[in-house]
């Protein structure tokens, strides 16, 4: 089975506009099916008219409008929520045409009261084995990454830098994606880090992690302290290190996809504090890591296409 992408924009999956986040997980699955031999077509809004109804449309965050077009086109579509940390805002289009993929269970517990239960599923995010290398690197610090642009609280930056102060033998790093925009005042935020690296000896402040440095600066990390208050629809950073092989700290908050993906390998932290008892979970966890006990093959892009697939012959059939 053949599948055609369909976004907005189709530049969105094709080349996506930024280092990390869900325009990665687009761009590879598109490079999953092209090297495949299982991509149809890629597609943006305006070329809805365009789609062949024999096609299998897999969208990604369609509007309900758009999607309504595609069931009166009877054009049968999968359509991914890759976006939300709360209820959503009105009801989730399905119809017999069109269904709703989920990354999460957590995030479709967040929204089965808004979409028909029954033309909904929950299939992950894929990553290709080629997006990352390990390296064994003495590890330096404990690490944070995120998009500035999601201030101080939501993503646990706040917590990050608590950490640091509570630990001065214990180097932190934070890496903080530049925001287009003045989204909760980012810019300032980008210089409040840069005088806190001056005034905190043990904490650094890097704009801008580029995937070309990912490897390194991940393999560099005693943890990744994944300090998310959101319920997640799925979290990239956080499989991004596992992939890596590094360990995941999180907060005792609901955090969704966080939690669904990590599974028993969520180091749950009750208190800003590293003593024996949390490096003792922490090279356990490494070691497990290193071990493969891990379940990668849950999160590659070719069972990611199984899933999806399997949903269309069980939902769509002839």
């Amino acid at each position: 089975m053949k599948l055609s992408l369909l976004h907005r924009d189709k530049n969105w999956i094709t080349n996506p506009p930024i280092a990390g986040g869900v325009q990665k997980r687009l761009q590879a699955f598109y490079k999953y099916l092209l090297d495949s031999g299982k991509l149809n077509n890629v597609y943006c809004y305006d070329d809805v008219d365009k789609i062949n109804p024999s096609e299998f449309i897999l969208g990604y965050n369609l509007d309900n409008e758009i999607c309504r077009k595609l069931d009166r086109l009877n054009i049968q579509t999968c359509n991914t929520y890759c976006s939300g940390h709360d209820y959503p805002s009105e009801q989730i289009f399905t119809s017999d045409n069109v269904s709703a993929r989920f990354l999460s269970s957590s995030h479709f517990a967040l929204c089965k009261d808004f979409v028909d239960n029954d033309k909904a599923f929950v299939a992950p995010h894929g990553f290709n084995s080629d997006e990352f290398q390990c390296f064994d690197f003495d590890p330096e610090y404990f690490l944070w990454c995120a998009n500035l642009g999601w201030g101080w609280q939501a993503k646990g930056l706040e917590q990050f830098i608590q950490m640091a102060v509570n630990n001065p033998n214990y180097n932190f790093v934070a890496y903080g994606g530049r925001h287009h925009g003045d989204r909760n005042h980012s810019d300032k935020i980008e210089e409040k880090l840069r005088w806190l690296d001056d005034q905190i000896h043990n904490f650094k402040f890097k704009v801008d992690l580029k995937d070309q440095d990912k490897d390194v600066v991940f393999s560099k990390a005693i943890a990744l302290c994944q300090f998310t208050l959101l319920n997640e629809s799925f979290n990239v950073v956080t499989l991004e290190s596992i992939f890596r092989k590094i360990p995941v700290l999180t907060l005792p908050v609901n955090n969704g996809g966080v939690s669904d993906n990590l599974g028993d390998f969520n180091i749950c932290i009750q208190e800003l504090l590293i003593n024996e008892e949390l490096l003792s979970q922490i090279k356990k966890q490494k070691t497990r890591l290193d071990n493969d006990e891990f379940d990668f093959k849950r999160f590659s892009c070719n069972t990611e296409y199984h899933n999806i697939k399997k949903h269309f012959e069980l939902t769509f059939k002839s």
